[in-house]
């Protein structure tokens, strides 16, 4: 099979969903198998799985636009930008819903990124989360990409409980495995809600497609110095790669 379309499962770390597809499709247990296209553990979704010689056409499948739907929070900021992050900045929020909608729809008038503290890009032969853990960040230029945002969709909000979403975001924590500094985001997530007035918290949902390379929880933190709230994203899922669909 050229293909195999696979759904990472929200929390799982690639190394996690490439060994939970090795469980399932014993046939590819002796395989390589590599993928077109990361995702972070606080994403699900579709992903493209190469085995063997197709593993050589990687470059082209990840060249592929993709679509997602994104989740998230404003009046709080982590480090991360989504909830496997400390929360380095919270404020009470008072928002009408059409300014954020207005934002959602000219985040397709960006045309660059920079990459986000944390994540896998190498600067200096070190991944920049690495720069990060140390706290030498300051140390390196955060490169700058080009991106291109073709759709952004707002999708709505809802209101849930803020005792519910903090016992959600306790409980994701804990199921992600390795380490991400999980104690300690725990415990500033906990003194979040703790310290949060009010008893809701309304949940924003937008959704974009663009090209490949464009970090989403990127896209919620520019949001956030936008609406002068700070965000955090709490949810993304991948719906499509190209013309591939689940």
């Amino acid at each position: 099979m050229s293909v195999i379309l696979w759904n990472k499962k929200y929390t799982e770390t690639l190394a996690i969903t490439l060994e939970r597809f090795r469980s399932e499709h014993p046939e590819y247990c002796e395989s390589n198998i590599t993928y077109a296209g990361r995702l972070d553990p606080m994403a699900e979704g579709l992903m493209i799985l190469l085995t063997d010689n197709d593993v050589h056409r990687k470059e082209t499948f990840l060249a592929l636009p993709k679509t997602y739907e994104v989740e998230f929070i404003c009046g709080v900021r982590t480090d991360t930008y989504d909830v496997l992050g400390k929360v380095v900045h919270a404020q009470a929020v008072s928002l009408f819903e059409a300014r954020v909608q207005k934002e959602i729809e000219q985040l397709i008038n960006i045309t660059e990124q920079s990459y986000p503290p944390y994540s896998s890009k190498s600067v200096q032969g070190k991944p920049l989360w690495q720069w990060a853990r140390e706290g030498s960040l300051g140390n390196v230029t955060i490169p700058v990409r080009d991106i291109h945002i073709t759709s952004s969709t707002y999708q709505g909000s809802r209101i849930v409980s803020a005792p519910a979403l903090q016992e959600r975001i306790v409980s994701l924590l804990a199921q992600v495995q390795g380490d991400f500094r999980q104690e300690v985001i725990t415990d500033l997530w906990n003194n979040y809600f703790q310290n949060t007035d009010g008893e809701t918290i309304r949940m924003y949902k937008m959704t974009i497609t663009a090209s490949s390379g464009t970090y989403m929880r990127s896209l919620v933190e520019y949001l956030g110095n936008k609406l002068g709230t700070g965000a955090t994203t709490l949810h993304i899922k991948r719906l499509q790669i190209g013309e591939y669909t689940p």
